[in-house]
């Protein structure tokens, strides 16, 4: 026998206040449906695109939700109510003109997926170290020449992407988060990382991609569960024997760079799959290369070595 949910006169009211917002806005009714036991009931909701400047207060009241994307909605503000949504699990707040989180946001106490990309300079509040479940925070173009201090205190985040910033250098407290098993931090100023980088040893996948790097930072070797490496588009002339004590690496980018040699070492990485040494200088491969024994993709244009080695090598990878 099925419970019939009675709706209480003030919960209609602000549902029906939504549905009204909604329709103001064009907001499609798969979205945001026009019954308020249904939409009292509702678990997910995608706003993204919908030029909406802002967020009804009335908001508060959907206690089911556990996902929320108002991405490129225009929004400069979120109304408090949201911290009644406790149950939510995804946040999308990327490409809007957020300029803080709120101090609020450890109310959301369940939250374990936010995006803030491309939200200037939005400023992280203390209160974020509360957030005991949070494991993917992604601050994708946020113009951030320097992280928020505040970032520190994420001790139990697993995935860190900070790509597309105007990051000069990572402060020593980075060495905190030790619990980060991915970390992008492609496309930004960077020429050398911190010592404390070294205790990110539970790294898997790390991208610094498109910054100033002359040369591979040594505290990488300290990492030794990685299985994605990507130094592409970076100013390498040569490379370390110690690369070849990454033994877990799966992917390794090296490509756009200016390496003229690659380290006989390389031929102990015994469990890569795919290798990217395509756009450098590269004149002769070490013949360890010719035994690896899981490659499966290798790309080799662009570079210096002789046309009968390339296509011996690039036979044996297809």
């Amino acid at each position: 026998m099925m419970t019939q949910v009675i709706l209480g006169s003030e919960k209609r009211r602000k549902l029906q206040s939504i549905i009204d917002w909604a329709v103001t806005n064009d907001i499609d009714d798969s979205l945001i449906p026009r019954e308020p036991l249904a939409l009292s009931q509702l678990c997910e909701i995608d706003l993204s695109g919908y030029d909406i400047v802002q967020l009804p207060e009335e908001i508060g009241i959907l206690d089911q939700l556990n996902s929320l994307d108002v991405s490129g909605c225009g929004l400069t503000t979120l109304p408090h109510s949201v911290s009644n949504l406790t149950q939510l699990v995804m946040v999308n707040l990327s490409a809007n003109r957020l300029t803080e989180l709120p101090v609020w946001i450890d109310h959301l106490i369940h939250l374990q997926w936010l995006d803030c990309s491309f939200n200037s300079y939005i400023s992280i509040p203390e209160s974020i170290k509360n957030l005991a479940e949070l494991s993917t925070l992604i601050m994708f173009g946020n113009d951030y020449d320097q992280l928020p201090e505040n970032l520190r205190y994420l001790y139990k985040l697993d995935e860190l992407n900070l790509s597309h910033n105007q990051l000069t250098q990572l402060p020593q407290w980075i060495g905190l988060l030790t619990g980060l098993t991915s970390l992008s931090i492609d496309n930004n100023q960077l020429n050398k990382l911190p010592d404390s980088f070294a205790l990110l040893n539970q790294l898997t996948y790390l991208n610094i991609s498109n910054n100033n790097f002359t040369q591979m930072p040594e505290v990488i070797r300290n990492l030794k569960q990685l299985t994605y490496l990507n130094v592409k588009a970076n100013q390498l002339t040569q490379l370390p024997d110690w690369l070849g004590d990454l033994s877990k690496l799966a992917s390794l980018n090296l490509s756009s760079n200016q390496l003229t040699r690659l380290p006989d070492s390389v031929g102990n990485l015994v469990k890569l799959s795919s290798m990217d040494i395509s756009n450098n200088q590269l004149d002769n491969l070490p013949k360890s290369v010719e035994k690896l024994p899981t490659l499966l993709s290798l790309e080799t244009h662009n570079n210096k070595v002789g046309a009968t080695i390339l296509a011996s090598l690039n036979n044996k990878s297809t």
